[in-house]
């Protein structure tokens, strides 16, 4: 290491990837883009991750400056601001490009075939829920618009995970499947954002997360992972050692909504999920979305999604 060049803190770029930059959610669908087919992602304010399973795509970011780039069966690229991009199948234009719709994890990915047979090119696509990304992140844009992890012809650092894409592809089908390609996008977006770290290194350390958010981040993850517990305001303060005033105006100025109201949206979520399997007891689903009581949980599903549980359910067995 040149001697003008500061040391890395130990353990920073981990610490960050395993509480802030932690994949919580891969809302996963498997596209198939065939002659003609043109996939377009809208600008979001998520991270999307395209791993190609089997033959190879072009990218297209729209931008003049930067002609599409193609990715072959094992290379990954990842949009960390999700800027608006296309997945085509050739190179130049081709017809209009159906919008992919952001739709929550399911049993089974969604697979989406585009264009006509032959497929030239089947691609896992992700938009990543991370547990924070500080706003000053998303201000500056320190990291690349586009960062791809390549089979051959790249520094180590900058190639994509050895595996079999094949494999991956036949374990995005059955049971588990969303399971398998949420871990799966996990490790590859880690990968990518190790090797990002490794080329912006070059020039100064980037920053990616404000301390004084640690707290938020640790509630975040909190909640996500044990939305079962009976949680409150006090409680999760606790849980996280701040103050009860200062945690509920910091959570709400971060989150954008009260703690309560977070927690309401991911147990309301949660427990949309498990509806649309079909086989598990509504007196389970209550109990594991946190509500011991289902009367209370049918009110507050019915306040949230506008529809009883039964309605719901009903409802997903019939799309």
């Amino acid at each position: 290491m040149p001697a003008d060049r500061p040391a890395r803190p130990a353990g920073q770029l981990s610490e960050v990837l395993l509480r802030d930059l932690r994949v919580m959610e891969a809302r996963i669908s498997v596209v198939e883009l065939g002659g003609g087919g043109a996939a377009l992602f809208a600008q979001t304010a998520r991270p999307v991750l395209h791993v190609v399973l089997e033959g190879s795509v072009w990218l297209d970011t729209g931008d003049p400056q930067a002609p599409p780039i193609r990715l072959e069966s094992g290379e990954t690229a990842l949009i960390f601001y999700g800027d608006q991009h296309q997945l085509r199948a050739t190179a130049g234009p081709g017809g209009a490009a159906e919008a992919m719709a952001d739709a929550p994890p399911q049993e089974e990915p969604r697979h989406i075939m585009l264009g006509e047979p032959p497929v030239r090119g089947v691609v896992m696509c992700c938009v990543l829920e991370l547990a924070y990304l500080s706003p000053a992140a998303r201000t500056v844009r320190a990291a690349p618009a586009v960062l791809v992890m390549s089979k051959s012809g790249a520094a180590p650092h900058a190639q994509a995970l050895a595996g079999d894409p094949r494999q991956w592809l036949e374990a995005l089908r059955g049971p588990g499947a969303s399971a398998f390609g949420s871990m799966l996008a996990s490790l590859c977006f880690v990968h990518s954002m190790r090797g990002m770290y490794h080329d912006f290194w070059q020039d100064q350390p980037m920053e990616v997360r404000a301390p004084s958010t640690r707290w938020v981040n640790a509630a975040v993850i909190l909640l996500h992972t044990r939305p079962d517990r009976a949680w409150s305001v006090v409680s999760l303060a606790h849980a996280v050692g701040v103050s009860r005033s200062r945690f509920a105006a910091g959570f709400a100025s971060i989150m954008g909504m009260p703690p309560m109201a977070y927690l309401t949206r991911i147990r309301m979520m949660r427990a949309a999920q498990l509806l649309q399997t079909g086989d598990i007891p509504f007196a389970e689903i209550a109990r594991r979305s946190g509500y011991p009581v289902q009367t209370s949980f049918t009110r507050a599903f019915a306040a949230f999604h506008g529809m009883s549980p039964t309605e719901f359910s009903a409802r997903a067995r019939r799309h």
